[in-house]
């Protein structure tokens, strides 16, 4: 016969056990397909953004005066920062600067 001791701690190591495993299981896996699908919005919308930015890169160089060139650059560079940080943002880097 096992002691009540041993028994005692076989069935709290049992329920630690299962405790940790339940708590690893907090949030559904994501198949590859959801993976993949959610890659292709962020490259998409990361493109958008990205074709903005340099939409106002163009404008810049073709502005008339130094001042628009300067404040076409000025948001290209914006447009461009914004779609990284929102990127890094989404991928769990939002922190940083």
């Amino acid at each position: 016969m096992v002691p009540y001791r041993a028994r005692s701690i076989a069935w709290l190591l049992m329920a630690g056990v299962f405790a940790g495993g339940m708590a690893g299981c907090n949030a559904a896996p994501r198949t590859v397909l959801e993976q993949l699908s959610e890659a292709r919005r962020l490259t998409a919308e990361l493109h958008v953004q990205f074709t903005t930015a340099t939409d106002a890169a163009n404008r810049a160089v073709m502005a008339d005066t130094d001042d628009s060139a300067a404040a076409f650059a000025k948001e290209a560079c914006e447009n461009s920062l914004r779609a990284l940080q929102a990127a890094l943002a989404q991928r769990g880097f939002g922190g940083h600067r």
